[in-house]
């Protein structure tokens, strides 16, 4: 979804060009077990793959047994290829239960990233799937009060808005220039669009499960 003229509740794409696999991210936690991550990343792959074999019924909506994934969860999902970004999309906000999130984002990372051509079946294979699980975004008014490699951030304006999850600090060495990339390659504004009084700066914090 084009995340330039969104609302904070709707689904964005964060990132383009080169995106390695970062370090782990110091941030939100969940109550999640090491195993339920493993099964959160085999449904998004199995989901993708599902998909590209002719299903498209598969959010159907019932409950898992694990009753950790029946809770509502902002989700975004990441999908690199050979060390390259391939996809990714996601929402600010729970709008689906955490396990139906996941297929549903993974699927719009694969097939629905407008940035891309819609994964191949050939393509199974060299993919990595990473799944973020944010925090309630939360409004800051000075942006010092960010926290460089921990959180993630959000400007929003009449104008447009736009996001970057914690994992793009990878790429910058000072704030400032992040917050410069944020508002010019993301939300469509002037650089020093942080800086205005009629921009929202939100934080929040991820938990990353990675392949």
């Amino acid at each position: 979804a084009d995340h330039k003229n969104s609302t904070k509740e709707s689904v964005v794409g964060y990132v383009s060009g080169v995106f390695a696999k970062s370090k782990n991210t110091n941030g939100y936690k969940t109550i999640l077990s090491e195993e339920q991550k493993k099964i959160l990343l085999d449904e998004a792959r199995k989901s993708i793959i599902s998909y590209i074999n002719g299903n498209r019924n598969i959010i159907d909506n019932t409950l898992s047994d694990i009753p950790e994934f029946n809770l509502p969860k902002a989700v975004f999902v990441t999908i690199n290829e050979n060390g390259y970004l391939r996809g990714c999309i996601g929402s600010t906000e729970p709008v689906l239960l955490l396990n139906d999130a996941v297929k549903y984002f993974a699927l719009s990372a694969a097939f629905g990233d407008r940035r891309f051509k819609p994964l191949e079946k050939g393509e199974i294979n060299k993919i990595k799937i990473e799944i973020s699980i944010l925090s309630p975004l939360k409004e800051i008014n000075d942006y010092k009060k960010i926290r460089e490699k921990v959180d993630g951030v959000m400007v929003s304006s009449s104008k447009g808005n736009g996001l970057f999850l914690p994992q793009v600090w990878d790429y910058f060495d000072k704030k400032e220039d992040f917050l410069n990339q944020l508002c010019t390659e993301k939300a469509g504004l002037d650089k020093n669009c942080w800086k205005d009084k009629e921009t929202k700066l939100f934080i929040f914090q991820v938990e990353k499960i990675s392949e």
